[in-house]
């Protein structure tokens, strides 16, 4: 806290972590809710991602970008989600293909393809190799925020993070808006506090400004092999 106090000067504003707290948590319940309106690989898409919220904040409050591999499961099992939604008969041809279908594939099916550079940026934090390119990742996840960002490059995280739960709390909005109206408005009202059409809004211009980076690359890996060990004797 000091050091984003000192950063950040009279935009400090530590209460609003109790915002994005709450919208986490309150998201990822609905997404259980909505999960036991639906069966089989649509219910556990939706369970899936609501855990990997609650796993991506905590990780994301202890400031590390082992968050991002959660917010990967976020993004990746909305899409999921959206998929058996929007696409059944393709999402049910992509569960076939098993642990093999990717995140690509999900992303694309669900109408997200898009949003290619966040899957590939987040893709880059879920296995530690040689050939992991953080730094690249991190530029891009930087570049994909809004161009009146002050500080994009202390926010990228975060931005990563209410992105994808925000695309799952549309997710869940959408269900409930066809399930029971009145518990579709009361979400909005209450936990995203954004009208539909608002929504809708945002989740295009991320859509837009992820279209414009699609040709983002990520550089050269981060680590790289010791050397071998010069001969004895």
């Amino acid at each position: 806290f000091g050091g984003e106090q000192k950063s950040l000067g009279d935009e400090f504003n530590p209460e609003s972590l109790e915002v994005r707290r709450c919208q986490s948590i309150a998201s990822g319940e609905a997404a259980f809710l909505a999960a036991g309106w639906a069966t089989g690989h649509e219910a556990d898409a939706l369970r899936t991602a609501a855990a990997a919220l609650h796993s991506a904040w905590w990780l994301w409050l202890e400031d590390t970008d082992d968050a991002m591999t959660c917010v990967r499961g976020v993004l990746e099992q909305t899409c999921r989600a959206r998929a058996h939604r929007v696409k059944p008969a393709r999402a049910a041809r992509i569960e076939d293909i098993g642990p093999a279908a990717s995140t690509a594939r999900w992303l694309e099916t669900a109408g997200w393809k898009r949003l290619a550079v966040l899957g590939r940026a987040l893709g880059e934090f879920a296995h530690i190799s040689f050939r992991a390119r953080w730094r690249g990742a991190r530029d891009a996840l930087a570049a994909l925020q809004a161009d009146d960002i002050p500080h994009p490059n202390s926010t990228a995280r975060r931005h990563a993070l209410e992105a994808s739960a925000y695309l799952l709390a549309h997710e869940v909005a959408a269900r409930f808006d066809a399930a029971c109206p009145a518990v579709g408005a009361t979400f909005r009202a209450r936990v995203t506090q954004l009208g539909a059409d608002e929504h809708e809004r945002q989740v295009e211009e991320l859509l837009q400004r992820s279209l414009k980076l699609r040709s983002a690359e990520f550089g050269q890996p981060d680590l790289s092999p010791l050397p071998a060990s010069a001969p004895v004797g």
